[in-house]
């Protein structure tokens, strides 16, 4: 997934956003002078905002439509009167390792759990702020840095409806560095925790702007954190149908295509970046070994010079060349049993992507075999790509049903794990049907029901399956023991 920054400082008005300036132009009808609004903007910076405010008032008795001097004083009426509040998401925390089937979730992932909002103590204050910034845009509606800003600001203050309105009302004006600024928006909102609040402004964002990349790109990244692969994969093609070159935007949709099987278009996307990229280039030998390609042969030819030239080469990646030369070298096509076993082997020396594209060309060649389709589920479920997770549960139950009694797997027993990758991706209604169903083959699906009902605002239910669980030997007994005692409950 791609790294958002956490080290981002968003300064709304003359420094709205990293790389915003005003536009071109603007100086002309500026009637405080250039070193003058330095100045303020540096005591911004500083957040030397009692000092500014003075400058700034003194400024304004002469030149009161400056729009930049608007904005500045707008900003440290929202700096001075806010606080940031932290909390951390217990409920998707406990949500997202079910679904993940850890029992500890990455520091990354945890991170991205504590929501950080701000509030503001005087509400005047607030609606003072936000009327310099709706004035500076009324008197300069032509600035792209303001209508960002004003956009920013609204949804600092959790106002996302009123931003979303600005954004309908600008769309058309909109120049491709507003784009890029915007995307910035909703990474913010990431980095903050508030994917509700990313979601509703990217999906503004590919509704009002959908020939922009950035506003694809965007929703790709929405679209990761809520475990939707699948559709961050289509999101990311469509940025790169749009124009979109940005190198780590490719590598994500090369990664999400190989992975989630389609390989084909893996190949695409992955034929021009490889020869600069190492990594890439063994992502494309491996995509093409799947299919016994002979055009691979090379590619790991060039794999395998890139590592000479290393001075302790990669045992692991040697072996990884070895393999594949003789796997390819052979006349016989290798069975899905020996990709299975060689997907296992690579498991074994902890090599994930082999091992899923072993996994991947086993259940080409043989849907019925189960464990692969098992094994692919449960790489998807670890990485949190959850709706890749349900495909290959799918896949699974699907060759279950064909094996009918010689299954090692029931079919209730692969829908357990569906009700769990469900509740991750927060589709509580499904979820607590599926459980009940599952509950006919003996298998006890009371805590997952309990979660689910918890999702959908059904406490009373919750507390009732999560006290039957806390007091049973269930694998989840100690967990429904500590949230009972989080909801207020007694517990057993």
């Amino acid at each position: 997934m791609i790294q958002i920054p956490l080290d981002r400082l968003l300064t709304v008005g003359l420094l709205l956003a990293a790389g915003l300036s005003p536009m071109a132009g603007a100086a002309e009808k500026q009637a405080v002078p250039g070193d003058t609004l330095k100045e303020l903007t540096l005591l911004l910076e500083q957040q030397r905002c009692g000092e500014l405010l003075t400058r700034t008032s003194e400024w304004l008795r002469e030149y009161p439509d400056d729009v930049d001097l608007l904005t500045l004083e707008g900003n440290c009426l929202l700096r001075e009167g806010r606080t940031v509040e932290r909390k951390f998401d217990s409920a998707r925390y406990r949500l997202l390792r079910l679904a993940s089937d850890k029992d500890k979730l990455p520091p990354a992932v945890g991170q991205r759990l504590f929501r950080a909002s701000y509030r503001y103590g005087d509400q005047a204050r607030l609606e003072q702020a936000l009327e310099l910034f709706r004035r500076a845009l009324q008197l300069a509606p032509e600035r792209q840095d303001i209508v960002v800003g004003t956009i920013a600001v609204h949804i600092d203050a959790g106002q996302i409806d009123q931003a979303i309105g600005l954004l309908e009302a600008h769309a058309s004006s909109l120049a491709v560095v507003a784009h890029r600024d915007l995307g910035q928006l909703v990474q913010d909102q990431l980095r903050r925790g508030q994917l509700d609040q990313a979601l509703r402004l990217a999906e503004a964002l590919v509704r009002t702007l959908p020939d922009s990349p950035q506003s694809h790109a965007a929703l790709a990244l929405v679209r990761e954190q809520q475990g939707l692969a699948l559709e961050a994969m289509e999101a990311y093609a469509r940025s790169v149908a749009l124009g979109n070159r940005h190198p780590q935007v490719l590598r994500e949709l090369a990664m999400l295509q190989m992975v989630g099987g389609r390989l084909k278009e893996a190949t695409t996307t992955l034929v021009p970046l490889a020869s600069s990229d190492g990594e890439l280039e063994l992502w494309l030998a491996l995509v093409r070994s799947v299919a016994g390609n002979a055009s691979a042969i090379p590619v790991w030819d060039k794999v395998a010079a890139r590592l000479a030239h290393q001075e302790k080469p990669d045992s692991r990646a040697l072996g990884l060349i070895d393999h594949y030369h003789r796997l390819l070298a052979s006349d016989k096509r290798a069975s899905a049993a020996m990709r299975l076993r060689g997907a296992r082997h690579f498991i074994g020396q902890r090599m994930e992507i082999p091992a899923l594209i072993e996994a991947i060309a086993a259940t080409r060649q043989d849907p019925s075999l189960i464990e692969g389709w098992l094994m692919l589920a449960r790489f998807h479920r670890n990485a949190l790509r959850f709706d890749m997770a349900l495909e290959a549960l799918d896949g699974a139950r699907t060759a279950a049903l064909s094996l009918g009694p010689d299954s090692p797997y029931g079919p209730a027993e692969i829908d357990l794990q569906k009700v769990q990758v469900l509740l991750g991706l927060e589709r509580f209604q499904p979820a607590a049907e599926l459980a009940e169903q599952i509950t006919e083959h003996s298998i006890d699906t009371r805590f997952e029901q309990a979660l689910a009902a918890l999702g959908m605002g059904q406490e009373k239910r919750a507390v009732k399956m999560l006290t039957e669980v806390a007091q049973s030997s269930s694998r989840h007994q100690a967990e429904a023991t500590a949230l009972l005692q989080e909801l207020g409950g007694e517990a057993p």
